[in-house]
């Protein structure tokens, strides 16, 4: 595709994108695959990244769909993994708004896209803990290999996903984070503070107003029968 060309389609998506055309999207993704991979000059962001910020999961999973449909392995998932200017990939988008619909759509194609990292260290699992999206936490969650779990959960300046999950008083997340990881009531961030720390700022979580021992007592509303579980 020649210069003016990619100009002239680049210019299609743009305008269709911030009308909100997406039906004129889909359209010239069927038509033009050059179209999968390009980026709006303002964010770096690409159709799929829009399309996932907007919550439109039946859009993502055509989007997803066509990318996947006319590339290899190792080309679908440099598609669908471009990163925007602040670093995010599609998946970083979906896990922040929180559908664990379209996290499954974006990580069933590449499973390798939980562990890719924002400019500032975030993994998609880290975002969905970070804005209290429990559904998409659980999901992404098992996407992860065992051993990319821990890092997985960690930012670049040392918070983990259970410090977030405190802070914003998921107690229920945390909760679940602590019964799947054993490990993670001992991550300390880079100020040396442990969940503990973090828990003994919040003392109204529980009824006597004062920190308890065992951290399977960290709230005690917590039912301890619930499951990792998410919507497909």
């Amino acid at each position: 595709m020649i210069g003016s060309e990619r100009a002239n389609l680049q210019e299609f998506v743009s305008t269709n994108l911030r009308r909100g055309n997406w039906d004129g999207v889909i359209r010239k993704y069927e038509e033009e695959p050059e179209a999968h991979g390009l980026k709006l000059p303002q964010s770096g962001d690409t159709a799929l990244h829009l399309a996932a910020f907007d919550n439109q999961q039946q859009v993502v999973a055509r989007l997803v769909s066509l990318i996947s449909s006319c590339r290899n392995q190792h080309q679908v998932g440099a598609v669908i993994g471009i990163q925007n200017d602040r670093g995010n990939t599609p998946l970083h988008i979906a896990a922040t708004v929180g559908s664990a619909t379209m996290c499954h759509c974006i990580a069933s194609l590449d499973p390798s896209l939980v562990d890719q990292r924002n400019n500032v260290g975030e993994t998609p699992l880290f975002l969905a803990a970070l804005h209290g999206n429990k559904e998409a936490f659980y999901c992404l969650y098992h996407f992860c290999a065992s051993d990319r779990i821990t890092p997985n959960c960690r930012r670049n300046d040392g918070d983990t996903v259970l410090h977030c999950a405190l802070r914003n008083d998921q107690f229920d997340l945390a909760f679940h984070i602590i019964s799947v990881n054993n490990d993670a009531a001992n991550w300390v961030d880079m100020q040396g503070l442990t969940p503990l720390h973090v828990l003994a700022t919040k003392p109204t979580a529980f009824r006597s107003g004062t920190i308890i021992k065992g951290w399977r007592n960290i709230v005690y509303s917590c039912d301890s029968s619930l499951q990792l579980h998410y919507p497909i």
